[in-house]
C-alpha cells in the first residue's frame, strides 16, 4: 500500500517509515504538513477515481499546522483517501476528538503499539482493495 506519514518528530517518523517499508509498503514521510504535497494542493492531486495514498498517518501536535487542520485541508481539496490515522503523545480535548471522529480517523497514542497498528493496516488492506495505479506524484 502507499502510505504518507507526517510527523515532526524525526525519530517517530523514521521508525514508522522503516517499519512500514519492512512490511512491504511504499512510504513517503514528511516532517510537516507544509512539506507534504497534499497540503494546499489545488486541486488535490488524487486521480478522479482513486486516492493518492491508500493511507495517511499524521501526528496531531505539530508546529504551524496540527494533524486535524492538515486533514481538513486535504479533504477540502477533494482528497479521496479514507484510511487515516492520527497519532499523538498527549491526550486530546473533547473538541479535537469530535473533529477526529467526524473525519473518520483511527486514533493511536504514542508510543504506537505496532501490533495494533499492523492489525489496523491489515484490516484496511483487506477492506480497501489497494489501487496500484494511484499516483503520489
Amino acid at each position: 500500500m502507499k502510505i504518507i506519514v507526517v510527523d515532526d518528530d524525526p525519530l517517530i517518523r523514521l521508525l514508522l517509515e522503516q517499519q512500514l517499508r519492512l512490511k512491504g509498503h511504499t512510504v513517503l514521510a514528511y516532517d510537516s504538513p507544509l512539506s507534504c504535497p497534499l497540503y494546499k494542493s489545488r486541486p488535490c492531486p488524487c486521480e478522479a477515481s482513486a486516492p493518492c495514498p491508500d493511507i495517511i498517518i499524521t501526528d496531531f501536535d505539530m508546529p504551524h499546522v496540527n494533524g486535524v487542520e492538515f486533514l481538513k485541508d486535504v479533504y477540502s481539496r477533494g482528497c479521496k483517501c479514507t484510511n487515516v490515522a492520527i497519532i499523538t503523545a498527549k491526550g486530546l480535548d473533547e473538541n479535537d476528538m469530535r473533529h477526529i471522529s467526524r473525519l473518520g480517523t483511527r486514533f493511536f497514542i504514542k508510543p504506537v503499539d505496532t501490533r495494533e497498528l499492523y492489525a489496523w493496516l491489515d484490516r484496511v488492506s483487506q477492506q480497501a482493495g489497494v489501487n496500484a495505479s494511484a499516483s503520489l506524484d
